[in-house]
């Protein structure tokens, strides 16, 4: 499992990095063909609006932390963690918990879920009573 949650923490970075978000091939090979997004907008949205709309966004800053996996099949995993989202300007950063569902097939793990949901705070900053 420890070699699994390598992976997939290296493949959940990929998507996050500028060159992979400009790149419409490099993201295809990432994402799942029947892959769904529900983004803190809560407007869920497939592959191919994925393709056509992340390749023309101008990339925020993106840090990820505290990672967990889970097993759901043999094939099939779910990585979960946190976010912080910088925008354009720098001066607004938002907080979000991140599920992404992995599934291996064909030889590769391919995302088929992602799911932000928006936070107040990092939760490792909150206290536990």
């Amino acid at each position: 499992m420890e070699h699994v949650i390598e992976t997939l923490i290296t493949l959940e970075k990929a998507c996050i990095q500028a060159d992979i978000r400009a790149s419409k091939s490099a993201l295809a090979d990432l994402i799942d063909d029947d892959f769904i997004e529900i983004p803190c907008s809560g407007i869920p949205f497939n592959k191919a609006s994925a393709l056509s709309r992340i390749p023309n966004e101008l990339p925020p800053k993106f840090t990820q932390q505290d990672y967990a996996l889970t097993m759901l099949a043999p094939n099939v995993a779910l990585l979960t963690y946190q976010a912080s989202i910088t925008k354009e300007r720098g001066s607004q950063v938002s907080y979000s918990m991140r599920s992404s569902i992995w599934r291996f097939k064909v030889g590769r793990w391919r995302m088929c879920f992602h799911q932000g949901t928006p936070i107040g705070t990092p939760i490792s900053t909150l206290k536990n009573d």
